[in-house]
């Protein structure tokens, strides 16, 4: 804890992510924000993770919410060319303006290497699809699926988020392939969500990262999938896992 509390400001975000869901465009790249639905955070104890792999395994962060209800929404990059690609999964605490942006620690980082301009901490994806959720109801995911797996409902590898990814593309087929690239699940039997969209351009490394308000308050949380900036700027894929810190 000494160490992180050396390095935490520098791992903070230069990206104001919060225009990313309240400009119509980011430079030249127009954009748009779609509704998630709420998200209920029982404890307060955020986790994100790639959930068709690393579910059960993810740890929650050492920061914190209150407990509550929340909405959610995603930053959208509309395309004919390239598909529809979702930038950014924000998670709104408050109204307040966020004032920095630190990236999101669980307290099992490697953290004794130096920390470079724009390095950061995360987690993987495997599947193309990342996911916030709260802790309480990642147990109740991996516990849920344990048993369509135990009645052979499910095969080893599968999870329920493949088939409601694919029902509710066609409930909402609004920047959705036929496969599914959202889904606010509820686990069943609970009041309980899992916020899964497709992770910008794929697998990848991507950080999470929690607004500070001007009082010191969590204002938000956001999960940038692509730096649109960056990518405008170099005229490459500047995907949140470009250059990262990591925590292996």
């Amino acid at each position: 804890m000494e160490r992180y509390e050396t390095i935490r400001h520098q791992l903070d975000a230069a990206t104001d992510f919060a225009k990313y869901f309240t400009e119509p465009a980011i430079g030249a790249v127009a954009v748009d924000v779609l509704a998630l639905g709420d998200l209920h955070l029982p404890t307060g104890r955020i986790v994100a993770c790639d959930p068709m792999t690393e579910l059960e395994d993810a740890k929650p962060y050492m920061q914190t919410v209150p407990p509550g209800v929340y909405p959610v929404q995603a930053c959208v990059i509309p395309s004919e060319e390239h598909g529809d690609r979702y930038a950014c999964v924000h998670v709104r605490i408050s109204d307040a303006k966020p004032l920095r942006y630190e990236c999101g620690m669980t307290g099992t980082e490697k953290i004794d290497e130096p920390i470079e301009p724009g390095d950061f901490y995360g987690f993987g994806v495997d599947a193309g699809v990342g996911c916030v959720t709260d802790a309480r109801t990642r147990d109740e995911a991996v516990a849920y699926t344990a048993k369509l797996v135990d009645a052979g409902d499910l095969e080893e590898w599968e999870t329920p988020f493949e088939e409601a990814l694919a029902e509710n593309a066609k409930a909402h087929p609004k920047y959705q392939t036929e496969y599914g690239d959202w889904v606010n699940w509820t686990v069943p039997g609970t009041d309980d969500d899992v916020i899964v969209t497709t992770s910008g351009w794929g697998d990848g490394y991507y950080a999470t990262y929690f607004a500070y308000a001007e009082d010191g308050t969590v204002c938000g949380l956001y999960v940038p999938y692509i730096l649109i900036d960056e990518e405008e700027q170099s005229g490459e894929d500047a995907r949140s896992g470009e250059g990262e810190a990591s925590d292996m």
